[in-house]
């Protein structure tokens, strides 16, 4: 089979191929029959309109289906409908310019744009393909196209869309005139396709680029448009470049004459370094591939731009693949065996038996989870190790680094995960994308294919065996970085490097897209003439304005031009030095400008002014050169858009901008997550980006959603496995997640153990494992064992035998039964032997379980308290008389002290297992470190947190870290030894990588016959059969999720760019800048400003410039720290430490340096003149520094031999003397005076700053630690130096670097102290050697540090070490401070610096001073005296004598003598004489209350007993049988009750006690719900039915059954009764049943007892054929009386009604009893119908609710009143709130009565007050009885109760009749017999009847009054109407005037009138009775008339002209 038939790539043949030839070419089968639309779209010739393409002419209209230009037809892939893209849609991307051909490029590759469907489609008209073909031209048109090009390109290859293009071509030349005009951009979109496959995807491409370049040529020659320059131009182009891909250059010939480096440069490279991959590819590893590498050119130009990049990308890759290859080749042989003393080699770390256990998504796509073997690992502080760093690169093999690798970076370093083992990587492909895999589909398509037409050699090849060759074929796919099941299989060796690879791999692939290098005249030909910027050039007469720099006003001009420098303001003016002055002119007008800064000179000062002047002169004009005198001026802008800030750290990043934005405070953004400055907060992209109002297109915005969308989808399809696998790194996973991998017997092993020991199956594996213990031991709280031994040794012990003996007895008799002990010690009597030993927890524990609690212990169990704590404070306490409230007090007591001495910080010292946590300093550095410039949303921790946790409760059975939780919970009570011992096994098995054979896994048939190791590793091979589940499924989806990664990536990339580019400063470091080159290279920055230029790789700034950058601004110092290459001899053969800044100063670029510093006092910057800097002056203001205070000079360099050590585990260096000393010495310093933030400590190696952090106390928590590298460009006031060095070797390291030195020496401002071994230092290096010349010539250099006292300047002290500084110990010398206080005391401490004049001290000696009484003052010197020695005085006002202090004054003592003085009652006064005495006399005396009860009263109250609350109690027995335990006055004297508080104490069907008070109904239970499973339990209350568990029952049914019915159904069939095999701790069979809880009861050590409960209990047979069953309440029952009791009905002579089955002993509820599970569910069931039925559902409520509202809005409305209106509010309330039925009828009582009550207030608001001699205030009487009614109405209660409801229909009925006597009273005042004395002897017993009594309205009371009204109404009917006559003769007046409703009025005395005609007012009068107005005027009444009612029954006028279509009587 040849190559093209087996779909393998054509080799490249442009020119020498060719198809079509002699027009054989197969035409395209176009559709439609008619005339058709041309080619550009127009209309045929003969006018039918047709489909697109070339036109065969013919009859009719083209009618082909699914044709033309309206393909709208849809797609269904992956259960996604997919709308095709239109005609419409393609015609707007092409023709709208305001689509940037980038947005096209991400929108269609998104799989939802329809695109790649459309390109599939078969029958595609030329209208259509034209229409692609624009589309494509545009997008490969673009000069900075996203990488979602390649994605496109790849499917127009896979979709065949090239043939399209080929048949669309040849049918060109048949066209007419017309059409053809169009054909040159169609043939110009293929050759810009052909131009982006070849540069693209080179290799992919090549049979396409074959094919249609040979017919673009076949074309163009038919078409005769061949000698065309564009199509000749272009064409050329493209063979050019395949020529360059294709021919391999041969090195020129060497010139002697020339060095080796030399001859180098003339060779040409062996290949593009376009085309080398960024990432270490295998040659690289094994050496089959040659570095060909040249020297950085430090002193003479590059040929061209091609050779620039070259040499700087080969250096920069070789810096970190050398590493990594060196150190493989030292750890591993040639033949793959590893070295013994691979431990030296520091250039690699290697990480043995690595496995990749899982891919997890991430952020850009496919992440993998890693494990290697911690075991030699166990010391390593990860939390502050250099190890595994974020960004590193690694490199796996699992054939030794022979011929295989995988390379991935690490994405992710969790100290806790690191500890256990666990990285997380994403792996990179070969061509060099992260996690952006190829289309594996399509990959494994081609390699089966290829596999299936190649013979097999095997024929018995299983078929594992053939998908693993599969699998390793397709993880060579190019672009493939998805790892296949084979990979995850296998073990590796890992190797990481300390090259941080984050920082090379942008700047790698940066280097290999730079095409045209921006001021390459300089850069890279390093020409030395500088001309000004561009866009200060094209400019005329360009002026900047410096007013902005200028603090003077009363300049006259502030503007010059710019390019004249002579015409610019003076140093004066602008407050600048000359050289910063100089430097200032040279940035402004030089294209690139290098400006010099040594230490304290102010650059970053010259850099903020420069960026003032550029953001101030932004948008100034200038005046252009009059060329013409009839020319008018006009203005040329000078705009330089926008300025690019970078730097190498963010550091230095963050303290530029802040200096930035006290000037910009606008348009300032921040790229990058590594900003710690809070003051940038709001100017970080990612905040911008949030808060940013920029709108995107409606493309990228529609393709962020479709991205965003798809990859939650896939992301969340995943997240089932990857949660599983994730919590499986650091727990025990649960049972259930490995029922499809466990054998079915084995699983049926767990479920028998978990229903044996009534634990779930979650424990049963635990147990298995070695974590968890059965039930009946787990509570081992320490105080439980000692004092069970107490309690039963304490009786012997007073019977006088010892503790020993006694101990001694209970071992031997295993037992801790009394009598057993007596018998043994009887027996033994003359035996000496005593035991040391202590009883074990098993014999304590059968003691404990056959111990009875004589009461209920459920309210202890509530609590979390253990059976055997409760027996165990049973018997520490009185056993006899048990106080359970003691018991609990006891309990209580005892578990604080012991979690006290659990938490004691000595204890938990020595339990703790983690390792330090103090290193916050230490990681903080390692962070400063890592340049990463993320700007993604960071998710909220607490969140992230609680997701974890939740995900870990559910999938985890238990893990390591959280243990103590899970076994503290009242059931796993461990000591805390115990406790860290299962923590560590959880932690080292789980770790551990070795697993079971599966063949070993398979021959297991008893799962508890294997030992603990065993079972470990049988745990882990069923977990990593569970992985290979899991990771099938995850790799299926993730190759789409990586595409869908990479492609957000770049549409965020897009939003971003549209915010950065409206900005005007934009700042990044290097390294976010080449990450994020893609948008950089877009931006409109033609400013570009480098700080710490010197310290930055030459690449890093290279690849940093935007495209259009016209000034580049370089600020630095070369001769402070320079870039540090990983690799040594390429930063010195190879001159890669070489700056650009330096390498510009070398090759004679002009620079600025600035000369005059401003930090350094003399004394130190002598230090660097003249042999580091040959100028450097001092500025005025550090010649009056003050001197360092304690210290005898200001600059010493202390020196020492104390040698080094090594760092383990790293190449650092420590040196403990000089970390003692340094730390010693600060603790000095503060004692001087200094702050903290005042002093530096800094150290040569980072591994010094660990130790000195750990030396550091608390009180220099200020004092700032830090490398000197990380100190560059900062100062401060004293800086302590540690240069660690002193060795043996004489090796000084870095120290003898010039640049480091200078770096080091130049941070202090005032004084400088320098410790290390500086014989070692002037020996090795001949700066150091000058350097201490100096210092020798000075004095300051020594053995000894000079201490001075400040108190005694005489005094000096020479400190050598650290213990030294114990002969000052504050901070002054030894002597005793001789300063006199204020009190004549002498100072006691000894002589010190601080405090001199003694202001804070406080004398603590004792006060000699005395009281004017002679006492000696007892309190401190320093306290204020004041004599408390009693004394008797005299009080001046009373005379009498008494005791006080004797500071004390008579005059303003209390006297406390009693109070002689009678009060105007009678009463003597019960206070004190020194109190004035009272107005109310408080003495108790007996009055009798309204109540007739008698009560003790204050006398002050005695005068008005009404207003006292009578306290007697009431006593009354209520309807339920109980006495009122309220008050007289609490139940309104016995007409409302308090509520019976006596408890129900009635079993409630659901099992539980009714604990509310008593009523004849019980309220719905609120306790929580007890019904529970072995899966779940129920989370409601009690009341609310039950959820039922829809989980599978499972329940053991007998050998190899299983119930499959849901949990909450009825079993399959009974439970078989086999018998328990288990064996109880006397060694005998048990009795129970299997499934069911083993009973503590033994056939023969519990003979009688069982025997007993048989015959107590009959059922079946006795003897040993007996089964029995233990309930949970601990009575044992047999099992054949149990089951006929448990199917037992109810009689019909019992009230049982629906609840559940009780214990027939106690009653306890049975509930959860594996054999009974069928009938509790039954009950449940119908409980759960009881539940609902009393309750209501949901629907029931709602539509009562409803109803009742209704009703109340019905009520509400007409009896509204001010007095009730809170109370309607609040029932209106209480019905929305309501959720039961039982709440409703709560609201309905209320609303019922509420309602009753408004009438009755209604008539009494209605009725004037009337001065009566009857009893007085009748109706406020009767008012103020319905506002006690009606608040007790509204009193909270869950229910009203039978009395409640009695109470108030009582009293109501009493208001009533109230009402009825008060409307007697006001009509008797109108009636005739008004004054009849008969009448008023009625009325008055009436009123003594309602009002006089207080008492309860009982019958015989309301039979009184109806008696005492009935006489009323017969003696004088006419007071019943009101009306002065009878109710006949009122009916017979209203009939005689045969009136309609409503002519029937009152006067404001209510005389009755009528007005005839229509019964409207028209004329007014006077009422002959009274005399008052009557009648009205206008149908409207008089003030004071109104219609009455009480005539006709009427309620309005019978003529109301606001009512006249309302009749009256409605």
């Amino acid at each position: 089979m040849n190559r093209l038939e087996r779909g393998r790539p054509w080799r490249r043949n442009v020119g020498r191929f060719d198809i079509h030839q002699n027009e054989n070419i197969p035409r395209p089968p176009w559709p439609g029959r008619g005339g058709g639309r041309g080619i550009d779209g127009g209309r045929g010739r003969d006018g039918d309109r047709g489909r697109a393409g070339p036109v065969i002419r013919g009859r009719g209209r083209g009618v082909a289906p699914n044709n033309g230009t309206n393909h709208n037809h849809r797609v269904n892939t992956e259960n996604h409908v997919i709308q095709l893209i239109s005609y419409k849609a393609l015609e707007e991307m092409v023709q709208d310019e305001t689509i940037e051909a980038r947005n096209v490029t991400l929108r269609l590759a998104s799989d939802h744009s329809g695109f790649r469907q459309r390109l599939s489609q078969n029958d595609l008209d030329g209208g259509m393909i034209q229409m692609l073909l624009k589309v494509i031209g545009k997008m490969c048109r673009d000069d900075d196209p996203p990488d979602s090009l390649k994605r496109v390109l790849n499917n127009i290859i896979h979709t065949k869309f090239t043939d399209k293009i080929i048949r669309f071509l040849h049918a060109l030349p048949r066209e007419n005139a017309f059409r053809k005009q169009h054909a040159a951009t169609h043939i110009l979109n293929c050759l810009d396709l052909l131009r982006a496959w070849i540069t693209r995807m080179p290799v992919t491409s090549e049979t396409d680029v074959s094919m249609l370049s040979a017919n673009v040529k076949i074309v163009i020659e038919k078409m005769g448009v061949g000698a065309e320059n564009k199509f000749e131009a272009r064409l050329k182009e493209i063979d050019e470049i395949l020529s360059e891909q294709l021919t391999q250059t041969t090195p020129t010939e060497e010139n002697n004459d020339l060095s080796q480096a030399e001859r180098m440069h003339e060779m040409a490279p062996p290949n593009n370094f376009r085309d080398i991959s960024v990432y270490p590819e295998a040659g690289d590893i094994n050496g089959t591939q040659e570095s060909f590498l040249r020297t950085n050119l430090v002193n003479s130009a590059y040929k061209n731009e091609n050779h620039y990049l070259d040499v700087q990308f080969r250096l920069l890759r070789e810096d970190f693949v050398r590493p990594l290859r060196e150190g493989i080749r030292h750890c591993f042989t040639p033949g793959g065996e590893m070295r013994l003393d691979r431990q030296r080699q520091t250039n690699v770390r290697v990480y043995e038996n690595v496995s990749i256990e899982f891919p997890k998504p991430g952020r850009t796509g496919m992440q993998y989870y890693v494990h290697f073997d911690t075991k030699r690992l166990q010391n390593v502080r990860w939390d502050a190790s250099r190890r595994l760093m974020y960004g590193n690169l690694v490199c796996l093999s699992f054939d030794k680094f022979e011929r295989h690798f995988l390379f991935a970076i690490i994405v992710d370093r969790d100290p806790k995960q690191l500890k256990m083992g666990y990285v997380r990587l994403e792996f990179v492909s070969n061509n060099g994308n992260v996690g952006a895999g190829g289309n594996v589909e399509d990959a494994l398509r081609e390699l089966q294919l290829e596999n299936d037409s190649e013979d097999s050699s095997d024929d018995d090849s299983s078929d594992e065996d053939d998908e693993n060759v599969i699998e390793e074929q397709l993880a060579a796919v190019p672009g493939n970085s998805l790892l296949t099941q084979a990979d995850m299989r296998r073990r590796y060796y890992m190797v990481e490097t300390e090259a941080y690879f984050e920082s090379y791999r942008h700047v790698l692939a940066g280097l290999q897209k730079t095409e045209n290098i921006p001021l390459q005249q300089y850069i890279v030909r390093c020409q030395q003439e500088i001309r000004p910027p561009r866009y200060l050039r094209v400019a005329q007469q360009p002026r900047y304005d410096f007013k902005c720099i200028i603090e003077a006003d009363d300049l006259p001009h502030t503007d010059v031009e710019v390019l004249k420098t002579d015409s610019w303001h003076s140093t004066e003016e602008l407050s600048l030095d000359q050289s910063q002055l100089d430097a200032l002119k040279s940035a402004l007008t030089n294209e690139i400008s290098l400006i010099q800064g040594p230490p304290g000179t102010g650059k970053t000062h010259v850099g903020l002014i420069v960026m003032k002047l550029l953001l101030a002169n932004r948008q100034r004009r200038s005046e252009n050169v009059i060329r013409n005198p009839f020319q008018r001026r006009r203005r040329v802008a000078i705009e330089h858009s926008q300025v690019l800030v970078i730097c190498y750290t963010n550091h230095a990043l963050d303290q530029f901008l802040e200096g930035i934005i006290k000037f910009q405070r606008t348009d300032v953004i921040r790229v990058g997550g590594r900003c710690k400055s809070k003051v940038l907060e709001q100017y970080k992209l990612m905040n911008v980006r949030r808060n940013s109002s920029t709108t995107l297109g409606r493309l990228n915005r529609r393709t962020i959603w479709d991205l965003r969308r798809d990859l939650n989808a896939q992301q969340h399809a995943m997240e089932s496995c990857t949660d599983v696998l994730e919590v499986s790194t650091h727990s025990v996973l649960r049972l259930q997640q490995f029922e499809s991998i466990i054998p079915h017997p084995l699983y049926e092993q767990f479920e028998m153990i978990s229903l044996q020991s009534g634990c779930t199956d979650d424990d049963a594996l635990l147990m298995w494992l070695g974590v968890a213990e059965p039930d009946k031991i787990l509570c081992d709280k320490p105080y439980i064992l000692e004092e069970c031994v107490n309690a039963v040794t304490a009786p012997l012990e007073k019977m006088g035998y010892s503790k020993r003996k006694v101990i001694q007895a209970i071992l031997d008799s295993n037992s801790m039964e009394q009598q057993k002990i007596l018998d043994w010690l009887e027996k033994n009597e003359n035996n000496p032997g005593a035991a040391d030993a202590f009883p074990t927890k098993d014999i304590i524990h059968l003691y404990l379980e056959k111990i009875e609690i004589p009461f209920d212990p459920q309210p202890l169990l509530d609590q979390g308290f253990h059976p055997l704590e409760v027996k165990c404070a049973l018997l520490a306490t009185d056993f006899r008389r048990p106080n359970i409230k003691y018991i609990e007090t006891w309990l209580e007591n005892k578990n604080k002290a012991a979690e006290d001495k659990e938490n004691d910080p000595v204890q938990a010292d020595n339990l703790n297992d983690e390792e330090d946590a103090h290193l916050e300093a230490d990681v903080e550095f390692l962070e400063e470190q890592r340049a990463i410039d993320q700007d993604d949303e960071e998710p909220a921790a607490p969140s992230r947190r609680e997701n974890e946790k939740k995900k870990t409760d559910q999938l985890a059975a238990a893990t390591y870290d959280d243990i103590k939780e899970k076994m503290s919970s009242g059931k796993w009570e461990l000591q805390p030894a115990e406790r860290k011992r299962r923590k560590n096994k959880i932690k080292q098995q789980i770790g551990r990588v070795d697993a079971m054979s599966k063949r070993d896994a398979g021959d297991v048939a008893e799962l508890f016959s294997l030992e603990e190791n065993n079972r470990w590793r049988l745990y882990r091979r069923w977990l990593q059969d569970l992985r290979d589940q899991l990771r099938g499924q995850i790799i299926a989806k993730g190759d789409k999720y990586n595409q869908l990664a990479r492609a957000l990536v770049d549409a965020r990339n897009e939003q971003d760019y549209t915010i950065l580019r409206s900005a005007k400063v934009v700042g990044m470091t290097t390294t976010g800048a080449a990450k994020y080159r893609d948008i950089v290279q877009r931006l409109p920055a033609k400013v570009v400003i480098v700080e710490e230029a010197a310290e930055v790789l030459e690449a890093h700034i290279v690849t940093s410039m935007p495209r259009n950058t016209e000034h580049l601004i370089l600020i630095g110092d070369h001769q402070q720290l320079k870039p540090s290459p990983t690799v040594y001899e390429l930063a010195k053969k190879f001159n890669l430490d070489i700056s650009l800044f330096e390498r510009m100063i070398k090759n004679g670029i002009p620079r600025s340096k600035l000369q005059l510093q401003h930090r350094m006092r003399p004394q130190i910057a002598s230090l660097l003149r003249p042999h580091i800097y040959q100028v450097l002056e001092d500025h005025e203001s550090v010649l009056h520094y003050p001197q360092v205070m304690g210290v005898q000079k200001n600059v010493f360099f202390l020196s020492h031999e104390c040698r080094e050590n090594n760092v383990q585990d790293g190449q650092s260096k420590v040196n403990h003397h000089e970390a003692s000393f340094m730390v010693t010495f600060c603790q000095y310093l503060i004692q001087q005076g200094y702050l903290p933030g005042q002093i530096t400590i800094l150290t040569a190696y980072v591994g010094q700053l660990h130790i000195i952090n750990r030396l550091k106390p608390k009180k220099l928590a200020g004092v700032r630690v830090t490398a000197v590298d990380n100190f560059q460009g900062e100062e401060n006031d004293i800086i302590l130096l540690s240069l660690v060095r002193s060795n043996d070797e004489g090796k000084i390291g870095f120290l003898g670097i010039e640049n480091r030195v200078c770096v080091a020496l130049s941070r202090a401002k005032i004084g400088l102290f320098c410790i290390g071994d500086f014989t070692l230092l002037a020996e090795k290096s001949r700066l150091w050697r000058i350097i201490l010349e100096k210092l020798q010539e000075e004095g300051s250099t020594g053995d000894g540090l000079p201490l001075q006292c400040r108190n005694h300047p005489e005094k000096i002290f020479s400190a050598r070490i650290a213990k030294d500084f114990e002969k000052v110990p504050e901070g002054g010398c030894g002597q005793q401070c001789v300063f006199r206080l204020n009190c004549g005391h002498r100072c006691t401490r000894f002589c010190h610096p601080d405090d001199e004049r003694h202001t804070k001290f406080k004398c603590r000696k004792s006060c000699e001073r005395k009281c004017p009484s002679g006492h000696p003052c007892r309190l401190k010197c320093h306290e204020t005296c004041h004599c408390a020695v009693k004394v008797l005085k005299e009080i001046p006002n009373c005379g009498h004598i008494q005791t006080m202090d004797c500071r004390q004054d008579p005059s303003t003592f209390t006297c406390c003598v009693p109070c002689q003085d009678v009060l105007p009652c009678g009463h003597r006064c019960l206070g004190v004489c020194g109190v004035p005495c009272p107005t109310k006399c408080e003495v108790l005396v007996e009055k009798q209350l309204p109540c007739d009860h008698v009560q003790k009263i204050p006398c002050y109250r005695s005068e008005k007993p009404r207003k006292v609350d009578c306290m007697n109690p009431c006593g009354v027995e209520l309807r339920c049988g109980h006495r009122c335990r309220g008050n007289c006055f609490s139940c309104k004297q016995g007409r409302l009750h308090e509520r019976c508080r006596e408890k129900c104490n009635r079993q409630l069907f659901c099992g539980h006690i009714c604990q509310e008070d008593c009523s004849s109904k019980c309220p719905p239970c609120r306790k929580k719900c007890d019904t529970k499973c072995q899966h779940s339990a129920c989370p409601k209350e009690c009341f609310e039915p039950c959820v039922l568990c829809t989980e599978r029952c499972n329940k053991w049914l007998g050998r190899n059954r299983k119930c499959s019915k849901l949990c909450s159904e009825p079993c399959d069939s009974k439970p078989v009764t086999k018998p328990c095999l288990r064996r109880l701790r006397c060694k005998h069979s048990c009795v129970g049943i299997v499934g069911e809880k083993c009973p503590e009861l033994c056939r023969i050590c519990d003979k009688d007892k069982l025997t007993e409960i048989e015959e107590m209990f009959p059922g079946g047979d006795h003897g040993s054929s007996q089964r029995f069953i233990m309930l949970k309440c601990k009575h044992t029952f047999p099992a054949e009386f149990l089951d006929r009791w448990m199917e037992m009905k109810a009689d019909a002579s019992e009230d049982e009604g629906i609840q559940l089955k009780q214990c027939p002993q106690c009653k306890t509820v049975i509930r959860d009893s594996n054999r009974y599970r069928h009938i509790i569910n039954q009950q449940l069931r119908l409980i759960n119908q009881v539940r609902e039925k009393i309750n209501g559902n949901t629907e029931d409520v709602a539509k009562a609710r409803k109803e009742l509202l209704r009703h109340f809005v019905s009520e509400r409305d007409p009896l509204d009143t001010d007095s009730c209106a809170a109370e309607w509010k609040e029932l209106r309330k209480s019905i929305n709130e309501s959720k039961t039925m039982n709440d409703l009828v709560v609201a309905e009582i209320r609303l019922r009565n509420l309602s009753k009550l408004c009438d009755v207030e209604t008539a009494v608001n209605g009725i004037p007050i009337f001065h009566l001699k009857l009893p007085k205030n009748i109706l406020e009487s009767l008012k103020a009885n319905i506002t006690i009614v009606r608040d007790w109405l509204f009193n909270n209660r869950p229910y009203f109760s039978d009395q409640e409801m009695l109470d108030f229909d009582c009293e109501f009925g009493k208001i009533k009749q109230q009402l009825i006597f008060i409307k007697f009273i006001r009509n008797s005042l109108f009636d005739a017999k008004r004054r009849d004395e008969m009448l008023k002897s009625y009325l008055k017993r009436a009123g003594n009847l309602l009002f006089s009594s207080t008492l309860r309205f009982t019958d015989d009371h309301e039979v009184e009054v109806e008696r005492a009204m009935k006489d009323i109404t017969d003696y004088a009917p006419s007071l019943v109407s009101g009306l002065g006559i009878s109710e006949e003769e009122k009916k017979m007046v209203v009939k005689a005037m045969s009136f309609q409703k409503g002519h029937w009025y009152k006067c404001r005395n209510d005389h009755i009138y009528c007005i005839g005609d229509c019964g409207g007012a028209v004329l007014t009068t006077t009422c002959p009775e009274c005399q008052q107005t009557i009648g009205g005027e206008g149908h409207r009444l008089a003030d004071g008339n109104q219609v009455a009612g009480e005539m006709d029954g009427s309620t309005r006028p019978a003529y109301d002209p606001q009512n006249l279509l309302i009749p009256p009587d409605v």
